[in-house]
């Protein structure tokens, strides 16, 4: 019976030791990073909600409704009448001899030929406004793509000019120290602090680059780039 429980405890004992020795793995709580399939199709998705496109697709179905209204205009385009014979308002002995009631419907002789060309004139307003809309589309898809290849050139090569400030910045750095070792002459270091005086005007042009692509973009897709470059 102790040999039983001996071995128990100590079978337990195992247990919790793997138990406590075993560590899982922490989640992973970073958001992967959005891919240019991702991206790009964001973007065109929003650009399609741009005010061009809302009003092309509101010409659409403004010609749409004109075409239900030119199939309908034959019929407003009849008038009818009617009276009553005034021997039967009377009550005339006379009335026995003519018709009590009057009535008559006037359909203008053009009638016909002008519904059908308001029918046909509708119906090619439509396909020209969806001819339009199809263009302003496919116009706001390339542009979008084109203006997001624009953005990611001019981010590239602000990163690139940081790179080359911040070397002549060291450089310029170290040549005023090897200057005041007389090691070099001071034309070399005014030649160094010309070239990072032009670095930091690249740097500068650059960055306003970046900021007119970036705001060029979002005119198109109408909210902020960062919502759209943000992980998912």
């Amino acid at each position: 019976m102790n040999k039983i429980i001996l071995i128990a405890l100590l079978l337990f004992g195992f247990g919790v030791s793997a138990q406590v020795g075993v560590r899982r793995p922490a989640a992973d709580t970073t958001k992967p990073l959005k891919s240019e399939a991702d991206i790009k199709a964001q973007l065109i998705s929003l650009a399609l909600k741009n005010p061009q496109a809302i009003a092309a697709e509101a010409n659409v179905q403004i010609a749409k409704i004109a075409r239900r209204k030119a199939g309908s205009s034959a019929l407003s385009a009849l008038s009818a009448s009617g009276n009553v014979n005034e021997f039967v308002i009377n009550e005339s002995p006379a009335a026995n001899f003519w018709p009590k009631y009057n009535f008559g419907l006037v359909i203008p002789l053009d009638l016909f030929s002008r519904t059908r060309a308001e029918k046909r004139t509708a119906i090619e307003t439509i396909k020209i406004n969806t001819a339009q809309k199809q263009l302003i589309e496919e116009a706001l898809k390339a542009n979008v793509i084109i203006q997001y290849e624009v953005y990611k050139e001019k981010k590239q090569l602000l990163e690139l000019q940081r790179i080359v400030t911040n070397e002549d910045i060291a450089a310029h750095e170290k040549a005023q120290r090897d200057f005041s070792q007389n090691r070099v002459s001071l034309e070399e270091v005014n030649k160094i602090y010309r070239e990072l005086i032009a670095s930091r005007g690249l740097l500068a042009t650059t960055e306003k680059e970046l900021n007119i692509a970036t705001i060029e973009l979002e005119q198109i897709i109408g909210v902020p780039l960062t919502t759209v470059l943000e992980k998912q």
